[in-house]
């Protein structure tokens, strides 16, 4: 009986911080800083802004040997040359 609990509470625990985690970082957008613009990145929709790019629909991209897929992605340009790809936001804003 006391196992049974112990699993059940453990499970309980579990559960409630994965899902804490998750709704984090759904309001959270991911960013990653580049040296260099050139970055190969696929989507289904391409807007092209003054100093970044928004990806929009099944965007793919490579992050070292990961191959990230999100449904929205900004890519923008900074003043030194390199970019900043931020990934997972719908409107995101650039400043």
């Amino acid at each position: 009986m006391k196992i049974n609990k112990s699993i059940s509470l453990l499970t309980s625990i579990l559960l409630l911080t994965t899902s804490f985690y998750t709704l984090a970082q759904e309001n959270t957008p991911s960013v990653i800083s580049f040296k260099s613009c050139n970055i190969e990145i696929r989507a289904d929709q391409i807007s092209y802004r003054h100093n970044s790019i928004s990806y929009s629909g099944n965007v793919q991209f490579l992050y070292g040997l990961a191959s990230v897929k999100t449904n929205s992605a900004v890519l923008t340009r900074k003043k030194d040359g390199s970019c900043e790809l931020v990934a997972g936001v719908v409107n995101y804003k650039v400043g």
